[in-house]
């Protein structure tokens, strides 16, 4: 038994090794450029925190390497409406997630739902709350038959093909990360 831990704790340092190389690279069209890697406890929280029973989804660390580089703590983008290690708009997983009638009667520059859209802010800034939601969007993703380049697009949207095209290559990426660590 102690053996089996021992060789899941090596396991999961080979990954976390691997990813902490991927967060200092920049993919563009035509090459890679070096950049300033995440801290490698950083990478490590992340991991233990996207891990559930024993499996890490690669999609996850994808999008959370596009949107921030893998960086527990980012700025809000899209003009403060993104919010949390994902970049998840506060205004759409609130009346997704916690509000019974989803969308139907929702107005997001109603003042009250403004302090509530803020609060699910404040909320998805917490890791293992982005985490969480970034879950349910994933599932919801795939009970559509959508691809998770639509956390960028919006389900009715279109994707980016360069969003998609580089979600693929991590994905890869972190798909034979975990297989080299598995035959080590």
């Amino acid at each position: 038994m102690n053996f089996l831990l021992i060789l899941a704790a090596l396991n999961m340092t080979c990954f976390t090794d691997y990813v902490h190389q991927a967060s200092g690279v920049e993919i563009h069209k035509n090459k890679l450029v070096k950049t300033r890697k995440t801290s490698r406890q950083n990478v490590k929280t992340l991991i233990s925190a996207i891990r559930k029973d024993n499996k890490v989804d690669s999609r996850l660390l994808a999008v959370a390497y596009l949107e921030n580089r893998l960086r527990l703590y980012a700025k809000r983008g899209d003009g403060g409406q993104a919010c949390g290690i994902f970049q998840i708009h506060a205004k759409y997983s609130y009346p997704m997630f916690h509000r019974k009638r989803g969308f139907v009667d929702w107005n997001e520059k109603h003042p009250t739902n403004r302090v509530k859209i803020l609060k699910e802010c404040n909320k998805l800034n917490n890791v293992n709350y982005s985490i969480s939601t970034m879950n349910k969007l994933i599932d919801l993703m795939d009970n559509k038959g959508l691809h998770p380049c639509h956390h960028n697009s919006g389900f009715y949207g279109k994707c980016n093909t360069w969003y998609k095209q580089r979600i693929n290559i991590l994905v890869s990426y972190f798909e034979i990360a975990k297989l080299m660590c598995k035959t080590k």
